[in-house]
């Protein structure tokens, strides 16, 4: 058609001036996108900017692939009128529609009516068989796109080959743009979770250094007082008491630090088993009486007609719980009303409540209540808490099948709720309570105690004077083996963490030849699964430190011979 010099010249002005104009629109198109930061805003820019500047575009739509859906997602829309909005949904869906999603794959650009020969139900639903409607795959290479450009031009408008050129261009900027902007979402996402975690963890550590250093001061200083040999009975006996309830409070911080470790890595030991409902309330109600320090506090239980109930879990786990929401209770609630009741529900769930009428908990906490480092707001710093117990208390319960929510009102106080499964029964037939372990003389029996700590080893070994035993000394594991190997004790103590041989390594070579005698495992450091290694290497019993005297008379008692 163009077979004069005249028409030649005139077409390459024509195409001269067109890419020219291509050239200016992706000049400030990269000038557009060099912020990611405030891209939503720039979109419209863009498509506002191509619109006008692009000679035969009526309106049109950029899309955003969302993967995980496999869809494409509306991000932005320039259109002229109403009536044009059916051609732009909010969402093309790919599983849905296989022949647009084969499209899509196999080409960078394609129009209504390929749209229309390969998926018509897709086409029909928005009118796309239209000659004018094309479409623009956002391609960063032949199979890895990120979205969808459509754009309806005037119907006599024809795409030729320097515009298909630009906008293929144009697209793979775009999908560059997207990608990035991906990435950089995500990366401030994660640098803004990573420095709200620094802040928590900070926060949390402080908090936790103050909550140590709490009855560590109390028991450093206590124990000077009562090296004083003025003091009277009653003054040491006080000064013990006081001691005592700091170790017992500073092992709980510990034990919550631990099980927190075990929760968020999966390892938080417990057994299930069905046990009698009554008399585990009745030991939190005895708990509960121990923490009641003053008298303008009322301390209220509320027993339910149905005490024949019993409970599929983890005895030491539920008490756990229940004991730390009294201990909050009893921490916040200066004056009025503590309950701790029960019901049995419909659902046969058992519901047990821990009530006061303390100060509440903000609306803007309780969000956050649950999670582990977050609790270090008002309502814990007020008892000088971790931040542990409620998140703790509320992974233990799920992991026992339960749930634990909470109602509260700011000035009228709060009502923590844990439901466990549960099932009436017609009579107890669970086994009394086991007497408490009196201790025999064993003083024709050997104990070897394996310790490197010196103060641990002359702890157990006074824990041990009433039994008239002869207790043996080893300092680590090489010790241990060789004494056992010339002295054959009756039962072995053996702690686990020690310097030249640990503890384990020399059960294994005990237990290589000897099977009999009786190992008890006991350890300070409670994590990994210690307990199972333990039993698995061929240990009797397993106690964690602190140990406790009844517990290590009652494991001895047992395994000896």
């Amino acid at each position: 058609m163009y077979n004069t010099p005249k028409d030649a010249n005139l077409l390459n002005m024509n195409n001269s001036t067109t890419l020219a104009q291509h050239y200016h629109i992706l000049k400030e198109t990269i000038f557009l996108f060099a912020d990611l930061s405030q891209i939503e805003k720039k979109i419209d820019q863009f498509l506002s900017f191509l619109h006008a500047n692009y000679p035969g575009i009526i309106s049109l739509s950029l899309y955003e692939y969302d993967n995980s859906a496999e869809a494409f997602r509306r991000k932005a829309i320039c259109c002229q009128t109403k009536a044009m909005l059916s051609y732009f949904p909010e969402l093309i869906n790919l599983r849905l529609n296989k022949g647009f999603k084969l499209l899509v794959h196999q080409k960078t650009f394609f129009n209504g009516k390929e749209v229309y020969a390969q998926d018509r139900v897709l086409a029909d639903r928005h009118q796309w068989e239209l000659n004018n409607l094309n479409f623009f795959t956002l391609k960063i290479n032949n199979l890895d796109f990120t979205g969808l450009l459509l754009i309806i031009f005037e119907p006599t408008f024809s795409l030729r080959e320097f515009d298909t050129e630009f906008f293929t261009t144009l697209t793979q900027y775009l999908a560059q743009v997207q990608k990035r902007h991906i990435e950089y979402t995500s990366l401030a996402e994660a640098l803004k979770k990573a420095e709200a975690a620094v802040r928590v963890k900070s926060a949390f550590l402080s908090n936790m250094s103050q909550e140590i250093r709490t009855p560590v001061n109390s028991i450093v200083g206590f124990s000077d007082l009562l090296a004083d040999p003025d003091l009277t009975t009653d003054q040491r006996e006080e000064f013990i008491g006081l001691i005592t309830q700091s170790a017992r409070s500073l092992v709980r911080i510990f034990d919550n630090i631990i099980d927190a470790s075990k929760v968020q890595a999966g390892e938080l030991n417990y057994v299930l088993d069905w046990i009698n409902w009554q008399s585990v309330f009745n030991e939190l109600v005895f708990y509960a009486q121990s923490l009641k320090k003053s008298e303008s506090v009322r301390f209220v239980v509320d027993r339910s007609s149905d005490t024949d109930i019993s409970i599929h879990t983890d005895a030491f786990r539920l008490k756990q719980v229940i004991s730390n929401l009294l201990e909050n209770s009893f921490k916040f609630t200066e004056s009025g009303t503590i309950s701790l009741g029960y019901k049995l529900s419909n659902l046969k769930e058992l519901i047990i409540y821990v009530k006061d009428t303390g100060p509440g908990i903000p609306p803007e906490q309780k969000q956050t209540l649950f999670d582990f480092f977050t609790a270090t707001n008002n309502y814990t710093r007020q008892s000088g808490s971790t931040g542990l117990g409620l998140a703790l208390a509320k992974n233990i319960i799920e992991l026992l099948g339960g749930s634990l929510s909470f109602e509260s009102e700011t000035g009228k106080g709060t009502t923590f709720y844990v439901k466990i499964p549960a099932t009436k029964i017609s009579k107890t037939f669970f086994e009394e309570p086991i007497a408490e372990t009196q201790t025999d003389s064993l003083e024709d029996k050997t104990i070897l105690v394996v310790e490197d700590v010196e103060v641990n080893y002359l702890l157990i070994n006074e824990l041990l004077t009433p039994t008239k035993a002869k207790v043996i000394w080893a300092k680590n594991g090489a010790e241990a083996v060789e004494i056992h190997r010339n002295q054959k004790p009756d039962i072995i103590l053996m702690d686990l963490q020690m310097p030249v041989m640990n503890g384990y390594d020399a059960i294994r070579i005990i237990r290589s030849s000897d099977r009999e005698t009786p190992i008890i495992a006991q350890t300070a450091f409670a994590m990994n699964n210690e307990k199972e290694e333990c039993f698995r290497l061929g240990v009797n019993d397993f106690l964690t430190k602190p140990i406790r005297s009844r517990e290590l008379l009652a494991s001895i008692m047992r395994h000896i011979r």
